[in-house]
């Protein structure tokens, strides 16, 4: 991408956002708001608000992904989607599982494989 490419994008994206503070809309109270910090914002309902920020355990605890969206599922369950959180506990469990003991077929290297891009894209 040239740099009056770049240039164009950039300013589509700035127009944007100027057009989402203009109107009513969720966007709005965030991007007025730029000296809230994370923790302080809420984004949809209430079921997420807790003692501790679940983000803020995983961050503390260094825990990787697999591992914090298990207990994820298991602490919000009671409180938002009930019996479908904990099958998806179980569901990210069985993975981490397959993932540690190695199972064959665990990485689908054609599924992830890297996009063929022109070989200019990468400037």
């Amino acid at each position: 991408m040239n740099e009056s490419g770049l240039q164009r994008i950039t300013q589509e994206i700035l127009d944007f956002w100027n057009e989402q503070l203009a109107k009513d809309n969720p966007f709005r109270k965030l991007l007025e708001t730029p000296e809230m910090s994370a923790n302080e914002k809420q984004i949809g309902g209430q079921h997420y608000k807790s003692k501790i920020e679940h983000w803020d355990y995983v961050i503390a605890n260094g825990i990787p992904y697999m591992e914090a969206q298990i207990i994820k599922y298991l602490t919000r369950w009671r409180s938002k989607n009930g019996m479908e959180d904990l099958y998806k506990a179980k569901h990210f469990l069985e993975k981490l599982i397959e993932v540690e003991n190695g199972s064959p077929g665990w990485y689908d290297s054609d599924r992830y494989a890297e996009p063929n891009l022109p070989k200019d894209s990468a400037k």
